[in-house]
């Protein structure tokens, strides 16, 4: 039987710590990246029921080159249709007027993104700008906005050339829940060309050192 002395045995465990040490650390690291990831998922897309009352998922319309959307649905006439909708960068959204509920607009809601978005879906108007972080005094400009009309027929189109979710309303029928969210994708395609290209130049960098 092999013996072993002092100095072998406490080397010995001393590795053994180290390796251990090494291994919880790289788990750590994994455990960070992954919830990193995880956050960069849900970053910039709300939960439903924080802008919605009865809305639990959008309508898939990725891959579509253009979106049309009734403004006026529902039994009341104070609602659209879809009210939620997933689009793909550079698709083209029209609104289309029907004749019932009264007077609607589109609106762009920048200030309640910020709030939804950024602020854990806190839109009370009743709370005080200091509770919600946002400064009435120094409102966003919507990047699309309609004027009030009752026109059957009558319609609206906005571009999305920029992924994001974009949340917006009907200004005379907003407190009635007439709300609206278009979530708009990246272009994946567009993403894996700059990755590539990305990697051409690299790869012609090192090409011109090694020649050098």
């Amino acid at each position: 039987m092999p013996t072993y002395d002092r100095r072998t045995i406490l080397g010995g465990a001393a590795i053994a710590v180290s390796l251990g040490a090494i291994g919880g650390v790289a788990g750590v690291g994994a455990q960070d990246d992954d919830e990193e990831r995880e956050d960069e998922d849900s970053a910039g897309e709300p939960e439903f029921d924080e802008w919605f009352e009865d809305v639990d998922e959008a309508v898939d319309e990725t891959g579509e080159d253009e979106v049309e959307i009734a403004v006026g649905a529902g039994d009341d006439g104070r609602r659209f249709d879809p009210e939620a909708v997933r689009i793909s960068e550079g698709t083209t959204v029209v609104w289309e007027w029907t004749d019932d509920g009264g007077s609607h607009d589109v609106v762009h809601d920048p200030d309640a993104e910020a709030e939804v978005l950024e602020n854990g879906g806190d839109t009370d108007d009743d709370d005080d700008d200091d509770d919600n972080g946002v400064d009435e005094d120094d409102d966003l400009e919507p990047e699309f906005e309609t004027d009030l009309s009752e026109e059957e027929g009558h319609t609206f189109e906005h571009e999305f050339d920029e992924a994001g979710t974009y949340l917006y309303v009907c200004t005379a029928h907003e407190p009635d829940g007439m709300r609206g969210m278009i979530i708009v994708d990246e272009d994946e395609d567009e993403d894996e060309d700059e990755d590539m290209n990305e990697t051409e130049g690299e790869d012609e960098d090192e090409t011109g050192d090694n020649d050098g």
